[in-house]
């Protein structure tokens, strides 16, 4: 190595030494960056060992040849050695954050993408961690398009095209440094779109393993793209879907079917029963193959769709008795989940799915903007089948939510959503719901005492299950309020509704007896 020869040689040995427990690449990036300070304080001649503000805002200053991360990268070490003389009693300028990044955006962006990027950034405070992070890996996706197109003098859109080859650039950097700024450029996107431009979202990455943009080149590759875009020009999210659809072309590839319509060979080959699926997956796979194929069929193509019925022998789900949902908010209320807000959180959405009955998806797409607080009530927007509703709340349950509304609003004084998201862009995610209510379900003394392990849509069962008790309880017409029931649960008619009559008969039958209720509501039940 080099040796330093300026006057702050002494003193960047003696730093330099307290770093020799850290691995031997650190150190080399360490010793580098303050060797670079060195010559540069020993061209400047300086005589005294201090780091005056002259000296460090010389050096501090992004260079033209170098990008983001390398000018981070070169101040870490400078600024860690400017904590050091201070501990020690010297005097030194302290060597500025580059968290406070929005003062040099306007100079380090000159892409296509600079103006929004800078917009989004503000949207952040400028000394936060995610302002620094996402400026880092955002600077470096604008270098990009600004290179990819030179001629380019107007914005261009967030496309698949520009987010699939920038991912496919990024291929072969570490995993979580991939991660990072396949992050960043998500939470740029959701911001686009919730300031009304159309943007591609990259596929999530899950953690600490690389998972490439997906891209079909099988046969039927182009026209399962075609059809999944359709789906999304006509409103659906179809995520779940368009994966079981990339796994059927995966499926075609392996198997060697080169055909470029769906044939009946290929339909049962793909309706096997898998050993690790149950019924009810097998036949789901299928029937979005059939969707599918009943779209080609639309474009004219003879292609196969195969009869597909239901599961004849359907558990009925656990109806959580009043014993178990106590203990069960008992361990939620104490368990402690993700990010600081969440404590907060999953008591009350998953308090708000019961008591009001709704689907996992209608709570964590909630926004605040959808809650009448004064009217004690809550738009659907967008539930299943695409219907919108009201729901009205009971006021123990609208000052639970008041009393929520202020706690987040100390974190997110001007979010969207109302059960805000790990992030100040995006809603909470249906799986960590779900994660939450099955560790507290384990730990509940319930949990190993149950036929079939209860999921977060039975809270939604129960409720519907004690309100029809409680009206055959106090003797009311269950047939004259069944219509409103359906309509507040968001159901396509009183049939999908009479459906849970089921269960009051399997698990309350002595409610029965006390009424003479007719023969027709109730369907008949399923076979074990």
């Amino acid at each position: 190595m080099t040796k330093l020869s300026s006057v702050f040689k002494t003193q960047l040995e003696l730093f330099l030494k307290t770093k020799e427990h850290n691995s031997e690449g650190y150190q080399k990036k360490y010793f580098k960056y303050l060797n670079d300070f060195d010559s540069y304080a020993d061209n400047l001649c300086v005589n005294k060992p201090v780091l005056t503000e002259f000296l460090v805002m010389g050096w501090y200053p992004q260079r033209t040849s170098e990008s983001i991360d390398i000018w981070k990268h070169r101040l870490v070490p400078l600024r860690q050695f400017a904590s050091w003389t201070l501990l020690k009693g010297m005097k030194s300028f302290m060597v500025p954050s580059t968290g406070n990044i929005i003062l040099h955006t306007s100079t380090s962006l000159k892409g296509p993408f600079s103006s929004r990027i800078i917009q989004f950034l503000e949207s952040y405070k400028p000394s936060s961690v995610k302002a620094d992070q996402y400026f880092t890996s955002l600077a470096y996706f604008d270098r990009y398009c600004q290179s990819k197109f030179p001629n380019s003098n107007q914005e261009l859109k967030l496309n698949r095209e520009i987010v699939t080859d920038w991912y496919e650039k990024l291929i072969g950097e570490h995993c979580n440094q991939l991660k990072y700024r396949m992050v960043a450029l998500r939470n740029f996107a959701y911001w686009l779109i919730e300031h009304g431009e159309s943007a591609y979202i990259a596929p999530n990455l899950k953690k600490h393993k690389e998972q490439q943009v997906k891209s079909i080149v099988g046969p039927l590759g182009k026209k399962i793209q075609e059809f999944i875009d359709f789906k999304h020009s006509s409103g659906f999210s179809y995520k779940t879907a368009s994966t079981v659809l990339y796994n059927f072309e995966r499926f075609c590839i392996k198997n060697n079917f080169n055909d470029t319509i769906v044939t009946k060979k290929l339909m049962d080959a793909w309706s096997i029963q898998r050993i690790t699926e149950g019924i009810n997956s097998k036949i789901n796979r299928i029937q979005i193959v059939n969707s599918f194929s009943v779209h080609l069929q639309r474009l004219g193509y003879d292609s196969y769709v195969r009869s597909c019925k239901g599961s004849k022998n359907k558990k009925l789900v656990h109806i959580l008795s009043d014993e178990e949902l106590k203990s069960l908010f008992l361990e939620i209320d104490v368990l402690r989940k993700g990010r600081t807000w969440m404590k907060y959180t999953y008591p009350v959405i998953l308090r708000l799915i019961y008591c009001c009955g709704l689907r996992i998806d209608e709570a964590c797409h909630i926004r605040i903007n959808d809650w009448d607080h004064d009217n004690n009530k809550v738009t659907i927007i967008g539930g299943k089948n695409k219907k919108d509703r009201e729901i009205y709340l009971a006021d123990d349950v609208n000052l639970m939510m008041q009393e929520y509304n202020k706690k987040i609003a100390n974190y997110f004084p001007t979010r969207i959503w109302f059960f805000q998201g790990s992030n100040a862009h995006s809603h909470i995610a249906h799986f960590s719901v779900r994660k939450v209510f099955n560790e507290a379900w384990e730990r509940t003394p319930y949990s190993n005492k149950v036929e079939k392990k209860p999921t977060v849509h039975c809270l939604r069962s129960t409720f519907v299950v004690n309100t029809v008790r409680r009206w055959m309880e106090e003797g009311k017409d269950v047939n004259t309020l069944y219509p409103y029931l359906s309509k507040y649960l968001g159901h396509k008619g009183i049939n999908e509704t009479q459906w849970y009559l089921q269960f009051v008969v399997y698990h309350y039958p002595l409610v029965l007896k006390k009424l003479e209720f007719t023969n027709s509501i109730i369907p008949e039940l399923y076979n074990e």
